[in-house]
């Protein structure tokens, strides 16, 4: 299955046309065949097409030379429902088929330590006469839903056991096609969310279906990754500008850690979180009163926050975080706390906490997060372009 740990569309009310063919086989239960999976079509109206890795939008797919079946990926939003085009290729003898089809659904997940979860999604209608010339098709409109209430990466596949009246049985099925389950319609820069991206994403918010719940589990999905504050406390991977771009093609060529700081933490974040449903923007903090100011102790990015001798001080000019559009609450990846604002112990990034009036300029506090924050901004579509960032 394409979607599988360790880590690595949408608004769908749209049309997911599906093309199966028939085969002829003996009398057996849901028999495993290799249909020929000619087209999936993911272009129609209410899908939002993904981009792959390398900013190259997936639109419809045709199979290959080798007639391997290949897909675009797709996703669609928790709890609502797909609409799906299915066109059945009838190639088997010169005679007209004529008989019952009947369909069925499965979301396919990672749920490791177990085996991989599986979540049948209901078929509308299930079940329905069809007639199919010889070598002609037959196109049905199918409602497939509700999608899981979570959450999820995983795969989706689409089952065809069909019944002439005289008792043979025909199968047909797609191959699992990689499909991922969002919070939300992604936003901006982020409307065609990018493959890469989401592969991570519903992995580390995975199970999960309330904002601050996907929030708190990007914030730690990032934390954990692989970004390390490099010793010259620079940004790696934004060029200039004001907001200043991510070159998240390039990120995503990369393996293994990499140098970043809050500025690259923070931009990655929001990419995540704006293509996984939720509206994040980022924002630059500073001490207005003094050129720097020295930081609580923190642990920083790539090292382990439940090290108590990862703990530090740190002097900075400024930093830059995460906010939900029109909401003060915030969401830092760069840096592990090891106490929550109530001064309780934590030793994760701050996810969900609320500014206050203060920064974190007396180090014996053991608690605070920022203060009088530059004006806060969206990233902008530019900070996506392919082949040039």
């Amino acid at each position: 299955m394409r979607f599988c740990p360790p880590p690595r569309r949408l608004k769908v009310c749209g049309f997911l046309p599906v093309v199966l063919s028939l085969c002829a086989l003996p009398q057996r239960a849901w028999a495993q065949s290799s249909p020929s999976v000619q087209k999936i079509d993911l272009s129609g109206s209410g899908h939002v097409r993904c981009k792959d890795s390398s900013g190259n939008l997936l639109q419809a797919v045709e199979m290959d030379a080798t007639h391997t079946p290949v897909y675009a990926t797709s996703a669609g939003i928790q709890g609502q429902n797909l609409t799906a085009g299915v066109t059945l290729h009838h190639t088997a003898g010169q005679q007209p088929f004529s008989g019952k089809a009947h369909f069925s659904v499965v979301f396919e997940y990672p749920d490791f330590p177990n085996a991989n979860g599986q979540i049948p999604i209901t078929v509308t209608p299930a079940e329905q006469n069809v007639t199919i010339a010889a070598g002609g098709t037959t196109n049905l409109t199918l409602t497939l839903g509700a999608l899981p209430n979570q959450v999820r990466g995983g795969s989706l596949r689409i089952l065809c056991n069909f019944k002439t009246p005289e008792g043979t049985d025909l199968h047909a099925q797609t191959e699992f096609l990689t499909f991922y389950v969002l919070y939300d319609a992604p936003t901006a820069p982020q409307e065609n969310p990018w493959e890469g991206v989401l592969y991570e994403a519903c992995w580390w918010a995975r199970g999960e279906n309330t904002h601050d719940g996907v929030a708190k589990k990007l914030t730690q999905g990032v934390f954990f990754y692989r970004f390390a504050y490099p010793d010259d406390g620079s940004p790696h991977w934004v060029g200039p500008g004001n907001p200043r771009p991510f070159r998240l093609a390039d990120f995503l060529a990369t393996s293994g850690y990499q140098s970043g700081n809050c500025v690259d933490v923070s931009h990655f974040l929001a990419i995540c979180a704006n293509a996984a449903g939720l509206e994040f923007e980022v924002a630059k903090y500073m001490d207005t009163s003094a050129p720097t100011f020295t930081t609580i102790a923190l642990c920083l990015i790539g090292s382990d926050p439940f090290w108590t001798d990862t703990y530090g001080t740190r002097t900075w000019l400024r930093h830059q975080v995460c906010h939900p559009v029109g909401a003060n609450s915030t969401y830092d990846a760069c840096a592990a706390h090891q106490y929550d604002l109530s001064g309780s112990v934590y030793e994760n990034p701050p996810a969900g906490w609320y500014l206050s009036s203060y920064w974190q300029f007396v180090p014996s506090y053991p608690k605070g997060l920022v203060a009088l924050p530059y004006p806060s901004y969206p990233l902008t579509e530019a900070t996506y372009t392919p082949g040039v960032l």
